[in-house]
């Protein structure tokens, strides 16, 4: 089945009074939101729940049955591409009108980007057009970086299927081997394993002890003033590998 909703609401959140003002009802279950398309003939029901997850079907209106032709695969006709569309424009105009874009994937990686905007007043920057979710955090003054966050497939980290977002920061190798200790941080991806970690933003580590880290990573390169040669072998590494 496609899961339709997933292509439109990817990296944003609802913002519930631009969705009250749009309109979308409170209800017990959620705030919902009803449309007609294709001239009545059918009816577009959405509702995001009080947790921010959107469930939406398309309803035959003589019927009253889900018209689930448009979630089929192999279902290419002309009227149900046409149903298709009319779903999705209505799919766009919601993402449009009611909610935030985000950084990353994950809430808890964009509630780190905001920690560290707050505490640094550093935005993360998207450097590769190949991998538009990976964004590093720069130190301003020597231009090193200091965390980097990774959308990633999780079985390249550790076991289990599907996409996560993976912090990685710098640390010091002599206390490397301990942290591992920790449930949810990993030899780092991509980067030179003997300077870097990988942090799993999954919520298995608090955001008070992800900070803290990068505060030390921070660290690291304001005050030892490494070269820049790391960083630049790094960089190549990543953009030759996404």
């Amino acid at each position: 089945m496609i899961d339709l909703e997933s292509r439109f609401f990817e990296r944003a959140h609802p913002d519930t009074e631009k969705m009250v003002d749009y309109g979308f009802r409170k209800t017990a279950e959620g705030y919902r939101y009803s449309v007609d398309i294709l001239d009545q003939e059918f009816l577009v029901d959405l509702l995001v729940s009080f947790s921010g997850e959107l469930q939406g079907k398309v309803i035959e209106s003589i019927t009253g049955e889900v018209y689930q032709n448009i979630r089929i695969e192999g279902m290419t006709g002309a009227f149900v591409g046409k149903v298709r569309e009319a779903y999705g424009q209505v799919l766009q105009a919601v993402r449009q009108n009611c909610y935030i874009n985000d950084d990353f994937s994950t809430a808890q990686a964009n509630r780190i980007a905001f920690l560290i905007r707050e505490k640094y007043g550093i935005r993360p920057e998207f450097l590769w057009k190949s991998a538009p979710q990976h964004g590093v955090f720069r130190n301003q003054q020597n231009q090193k970086w200091f965390g980097i966050i990774m959308h990633v497939d999780q079985g390249k980290i550790t076991v289990g299927k599907g996409k996560i977002d993976v912090l990685d920061i710098k640390v010091d190798p002599e206390s490397r081997e301990s942290l591992f200790t920790i449930d949810g941080i990993y030899p780092a991806y991509h980067l030179n394993k003997k300077y870097w970690i990988s942090i799993l933003l999954n919520e298995c580590i608090s955001d008070e002890k992800i900070m803290q880290l990068i505060e030390a990573s921070y660290r690291i390169v304001q005050g030892k003033g490494k070269k820049k040669r790391q960083d630049t072998k790094a960089k190549v590494r990543l953009k030759d590998s996404v």
